[in-house]
């Protein structure tokens, strides 16, 4: 049973059938149905489940559906603008010619404290970075901290480093921390093949070290090395051997379809480092760019993982990407599918009235019972949404749209 003195303004029964969410606290269970309301002495809340205490202290929500099912609609009506082109975000991708390491400007999280395709070794804290003080040669990059620990690239997305197998390959990652000696690359090929240390300067360092791989290497893993506990930050790490690359592997999640136009221009990658395995940082982020206009895409379902292999295909056309220069791929995807309901989404006003327009129509469709009222409701919805979607993206205007009702 809830308790609430200021529900008795209502009268009795007026909240039956509604549902309660919970949203402080730690309950049993945070969405309950109302079976019953008693508005007349104390605005006593019956509930479904109960709970084992009574949850008089914590602060609650009043929802005319289940918090599961309006996120649920949420999400449906996410994917369907997105599949229409209704509401949808670009999306710039930075990749490096001749460097097939995958989601390498950390633009895809799987989760907040996970980067796609990389996994730490240990317990060390993985915190995606976007302070502008700690990001380098991308809009992101990845901290680890807390304990010595280190981040490597995964499977399946390995296997596309073995072309450089048989070749002399540099390893190389912007770097940035504020204690000296404790942040290093590892080009793993079966052996440890460790870069020089930063030295703590509080500046980005460009670390690299130099391996030749054999053919008969039985790995070929990058990693990235926090020796200690104090913070140390990853801008886009990369490769680069003595071969073409023409495959790489691409974030598809982020651009199901791929990206419209990819442009390149020179990274100014500093020679004179390379023996010493440490130096300034001067990528270039924002040189004159040329666009490549032969590619393909493909995505490849990997059942092992139950995920798709997307890949940027540069063989269909010449010239590709030159080993060293910095590619910028351009393209649309869909926004992120909240996953609980104190999510936030940043979409312009029109887009907002357009998002809530179409869940609460696929809500509504899931949970009413046909008959006359209905009929009427849900064609009064789907005429807004229709003059909703007519004007959508005339309004520049940015509004977070929390995931509350």
């Amino acid at each position: 049973m809830l308790r609430d003195a200021q529900l008795k303004l209502y009268p009795d029964d007026w909240f039956n059938g509604a549902w309660i969410y919970l949203t402080s606290g730690s309950p049993t269970f945070t969405e309950l149905l109302c079976t019953d309301f008693d508005g007349t002495t104390n605005g006593d809340l019956t509930l479904k489940p109960t709970l084992g205490a009574a949850p008089d202290t914590l602060t609650y929500s009043i929802l005319p559906f289940s918090q599961t099912e309006i996120l649920r609609s949420l999400t449906d009506a996410l994917l369907e603008l997105y599949d229409r082109g209704l509401l949808v975000r670009q999306f710039s991708i930075r990749m490096m010619g001749g460097s097939p390491l995958y989601n390498a400007d950390w633009s895809y999280w799987t989760s907040s404290t996970t980067p796609d395709g990389w996994a730490r070794a240990g317990t060390g804290t993985i915190a995606r970075e976007r302070n502008s003080a700690h990001i380098g040669s991308t809009e992101t990059s990845l901290q680890l901290s807390t304990t010595a620990d280190y981040v490597a690239l995964s499977h399946p997305w390995k296997r596309f480093l073995w072309d450089m197998k048989g070749t002399t390959v540099t390893f190389y990652c912007p770097v940035k921390t504020s204690t000296a000696s404790i942040a290093r690359l590892n080009l793993y090929n079966g052996s440890n093949n460790y870069s020089a240390t930063h030295g703590g300067t509080g500046d980005w360092e460009m670390l690299s070290v130099e391996v030749t791989v054999a053919d008969t290497a039985t790995d070929l893993e990058p990693r990235l090395y926090n020796d200690g506990t104090a913070a140390v930050y990853f801008g886009m790490p990369f490769v680069l051997g003595g071969r073409s690359i023409s495959e790489y592997p691409f974030p598809s999640a982020l651009m199901p379809g791929g990206p419209d136009e990819v442009r390149r221009m020179e990274a100014g990658i500093r020679k004179d480092h390379i023996a010493s395995g440490r130096g300034l940082m001067n990528l270039r982020e924002f040189g004159r760019q040329r666009a490549l206009s032969d590619f393909g895409f493909a995505r490849h379902h990997d059942e092992a993982t139950t995920t798709d292999l997307g890949i940027l295909d540069f063989s269909i056309g010449r010239p590709g990407p030159a080993n060293g220069q910095l590619l910028l791929a351009k393209g649309t995807g869909p926004l992120t599918v909240p996953s609980a309901m104190t999510d936030n989404l940043e979409i312009s006003e029109s887009e907002s009235l357009l998002l809530a327009t179409l869940a609460a129509l696929k809500v509504l469709e899931r949970n009413v019972s046909g008959g006359k009222d209905a009929q009427e409701r849900t064609a009064h919805l789907r005429a807004q949404f229709e003059r909703l979607a007519g004007g959508v993206g005339q309004t520049r205007g940015v509004a977070a749209l929390p995931m509350r009702w």
